[in-house]
């Protein structure tokens, strides 16, 4: 029996992908709530900052399953759209953590108010993102067998 390897690189992708896209809707969520009910502050500020440190992790263990990926995908222009947009919403969510952690450390003297809007308008364009790569990833793995196991015809390696 042929030995599967479970541990490749390219595996570490979808184990890591799937927490970003969780936290960062709880995210969007909470920070809606915290608009109304202050007690959801705290909440939303720690689902940005696991948001933050989730998507850079699934963007790093992407980067490094792309060179397995890309040497068995028809079309690479989907896997760098997948990159780049990933890379995107790396920058937006960054960017929204700077926003909310002022908010609670006071660095910056702005309102309040529109800094809350700008992290909730930020977080909803990151789900649109987010979607997006999500479909491109969905795409890669679905239509183009990206970094998947294809078994033999009659499952040898698997007796």
């Amino acid at each position: 029996m042929q030995e599967i390897e479970f541990w490749r690189t390219a595996v570490y992708h979808p184990l890591s992908v799937h927490f970003p896209i969780v936290i960062i809707i709880l995210a969007t969520l909470f920070k809606l709530l915290s608009l109304f009910n202050h007690k959801f502050k705290s909440t939303t500020q720690i689902l940005i900052g696991l948001g933050l440190i989730s998507t850079w992790i699934a963007y790093y263990t992407g980067s490094q399953a792309d060179g397995e990926v890309s040497r068995t995908i028809c079309d690479p222009t989907v896997l760098k759209n997948h990159e780049n947009f990933a890379l995107y919403l790396g920058y937006i969510i960054s960017l929204i953590a700077l926003i909310e952690f002022n908010l609670k450390l006071k660095i910056f003297k702005i309102s309040n108010k529109w800094q809350s809007y700008a992290v909730l308008i930020g977080l909803i364009v990151s789900c649109v993102i987010l979607t997006y790569v999500g479909h491109l990833g969905a795409e890669l793995v679905y239509n183009q067998a990206a970094g998947v196991n294809i078994p033999s015809e009659d499952c040898r390696e698997f007796e």
